[in-house]
């Protein structure tokens, strides 16, 4: 799985969306509960525009990774989009305390 999960996130970085989701899809088989696959899911889904399932993804890796700032905003950006403003600022606010410097 090590060589499937560094491959899916080699694609995602370079934007080959469509074969990293494959890929983590394939993972999320063997593996149901895959952190990483997760998040990778979660950013895809918002850059889809498919808020809904970003946020299941995203919650779903916060579990494993509840002071991963990056998950709180990504996160944080599918409730806006779900007009779960409340929520959203919550996660922008721990996000922030976590680290203040993240640009997003």
């Amino acid at each position: 799985m090590g060589n499937e999960l560094q491959t899916a996130f080699i694609n995602y970085k370079q934007g080959n969306y469509a074969t990293a989701w494959d890929l983590c899809q394939h993972i999320l088989k063997t593996t149901p509960i895959q952190p990483d696959c997760l998040a990778m899911l979660g950013m895809m889904s918002n850059k889809a525009e498919r808020y809904a399932d970003a946020e299941k993804y995203l919650r779903k890796c916060l579990f494993f990774h509840p002071k991963k700032h990056i998950i709180l905003t990504e996160l944080a950006t599918s409730l806006v989009y779900l007009e779960k403003y409340d929520e959203a600022e919550k996660m922008l606010n721990q996000s922030m305390d976590i680290n203040s410097n993240y640009e997003k």
